[in-house]
């Protein structure tokens, strides 16, 4: 068994740092889990918010990283 892989190392942290360089300073990245990431992006429209996604899939898909899952979802503002 090979060693341990230190947090902040590896393909998923570089693709961490690529999507997060893609988004706003406000908007947050989470790693959920190996190589799955979530974003919220906030304050947008929701248009805007698509070209964002788009932008995010077309970006990581670019690096050879992505799976066969890759989607967007969007949730109106509260009113």
């Amino acid at each position: 068994m090979g060693s341990p892989v230190p947090v902040g190392t590896g393909r998923g942290a570089q693709l961490g740092i690529l999507i997060k360089s893609q988004l706003r300073e406000s908007d947050t990245i989470a790693r959920i889990g190996g190589d799955e990431f979530a974003a919220l992006i906030t304050n947008c429209t929701v248009e805007r918010g698509e070209q964002i996604c788009t932008g995010l899939m077309q970006t990581v898909r670019g690096t050879g990283y992505a799976s066969q899952r890759m989607g967007e979802a969007s949730m109106p503002a509260a009113g």
